[in-house]
């Protein structure tokens, strides 16, 4: 095993560490099963985006997120409004998965999970 796979490795177990001590995990486990059905329904949705519905879907899975992201806002910075951080998370995990769909899902539930905890400081 070289060098770089090793740090990886110990970089990997610090950051799941890291998760598990914090709400950031419980936060982690919600969107994980959502990547997971939407990879599901990616034909599906990559058709709805791509269309004039695709703005309508979007919306939809923003205010979805929202409720979803409500339980965990108090793991912010206080000094920012609830409403703007609601829409930071909704939006930016929106827009994960669109760049998902783009690039067809070459990237497992997991990794885009991670990409987007690490995206948010989690």
């Amino acid at each position: 095993m070289d060098s770089l796979k090793i740090n990886n490795a110990i970089s990997d177990v610090a950051t799941i560490s890291k998760l598990l001590r914090s709400d950031a995990f419980a936060a982690l486990q919600l969107i994980r099963p959502i990547l997971y059905h939407i990879r599901e329904s990616k034909a599906n949705l990559k058709v709805i985006l791509g269309g004039e519905s695709g703005e309508l879907f979007v919306g939809f899975l923003k205010r979805y997120l929202c409720e979803l992201f409500l339980r965990y806002t108090d793991e912010f910075m206080s000094e920012i409004p609830e409403d703007l951080l609601l829409q930071y998370l909704s939006g930016s995990f929106a827009e994960t998965i669109k760049w998902w769909m783009k690039e067809d899902t070459k990237h497992t539930p997991e990794e885009v999970a991670r990409y987007y905890m690490t995206l948010i400081g989690k």
